[in-house]
């Protein structure tokens, strides 16, 4: 199915019904407690409009341009107020200042559902749920005519890699240490504990975070670190003990400050860190979803890019890097 460059979606004329009754019954409301406030007939005698018109008609006047004026702001407030669909992104354009908001890009969608009140089911609109790869985003297009319809061409923008890694992400880790590594899955033995050395080597703490680093510039993955290449589970024990707080905030801090420094602490929304005990041992899972501008590795004055293909994280050249984010990022 071809599917235009752009979709615009307006929600349902009921909106502008519905905004259209709310802000009526507010003025009704307003003008009671006005009447009980304000003597109408004395102040329509000091400000001399007596000269001018009827009392009568001085007050139909008023109440007809705000009633004019009611009606005018609920019809621009729903007729300004539009979703867009590209290839690329969905954005929610407002009217005035409240401008434009993304709501979601297109590459970090895993599904769509549709809910629909029993009056959105008999004037058919409803919300449509967008589901991002990252679960704990949640986000909706509210109100939209003919839902499942939109729903199914907002669907049609979700690849079969966008589905697959959202599974990845909701999945025990103990399943996800018996599917080994992949595309979508790496493992780490440790993030700075050196079994080598048997010290803490903060040099290693590249090996994750350019692991880190490539999912976000992708479509995201999982990174379990307590776990060796082998699959067996190694844990976190000796290098949490290493740790001026030796638990697991302790090395959810020292995990941060390395990310901060290397990555940026900007990007530190685009990743979740949540940790388990499989066979008394502790695993932390490192959840990556896909970042909406490239990432790069930060050494002193050095930098580096790095991307997943297949199970696991390269390093390109300029060149290569420029065409990659040409393509994945920009177009």
């Amino acid at each position: 199915m071809n599917q235009p460059q752009k979709i615009v979606i307006k929600s349902s004329p009921i909106v502008f019904i519905r905004r259209l009754i709310i802000i009526e019954f507010g003025f009704a409301v307003g003008t009671t407690l006005l009447s009980l406030l304000i003597d109408f007939d004395l102040l329509y005698e000091s400000l001399g409009l007596a000269r001018i018109a009827s009392f009568s008609l001085i007050v139909t006047i008023v109440i007809t341009s705000i009633q004019i004026l009611i009606i005018a702001a609920a019809f621009l407030s729903w007729y300004t107020d539009t979703y867009e669909l590209d290839p690329e992104k969905i954005i929610r354009r407002r009217g005035g200042f409240l401008g434009t908001s993304m709501l979601a890009p297109t590459r970090t969608l895993a599904d769509v559902n549709v809910r629909q009140s029993a009056l959105g089911e008999r004037f058919n609109y409803g919300t449509i749920e967008l589901i991002t790869v990252d679960s704990q985003k949640k986000t909706a297009l509210s109100d939209i005519p003919n839902p499942i319809h939109y729903a199914e061409l907002i669907r049609n923008t979700i690849t079969p890699q966008q589905a697959e890694i959202s599974g990845y992400r909701r999945q025990p880790m103990t399943q996800l240490i018996t599917m080994g590594e992949g595309q979508y899955l790496e493992f780490k033995a440790s993030f700075s504990w050196d079994y080598h050395r048997q010290r803490i080597n903060k040099d290693l703490n590249k090996a994750s975070l350019k692991n880190v680093a490539a999912f976000m510039n992708t479509t995201g993955g999982v990174l379990l670190i307590g776990v060796g290449d082998d699959g067996d589970v190694v844990g976190l024990e000796i290098e949490i003990q290493t740790l001026g707080k030796p638990n697991v905030d302790g090395f959810e801090n020292t995990f941060n400050m390395a990310f901060n420094k290397m990555i940026g602490v900007e990007h530190r929304q685009y990743i979740d860190l949540d940790f388990d005990r499989i066979d008394d041992k502790t695993v932390c899972r490192v959840t990556i979803f896909p970042a909406p501008a490239p990432i790069f590795i930060t050494e002193g004055n050095k930098e580096e890019f790095y991307m997943r293909t297949g199970n696991s994280s390269q390093p390109l050249t300029i060149s290569k890097a420029v065409t990659y984010i040409r393509h994945h990022f920009e177009s």
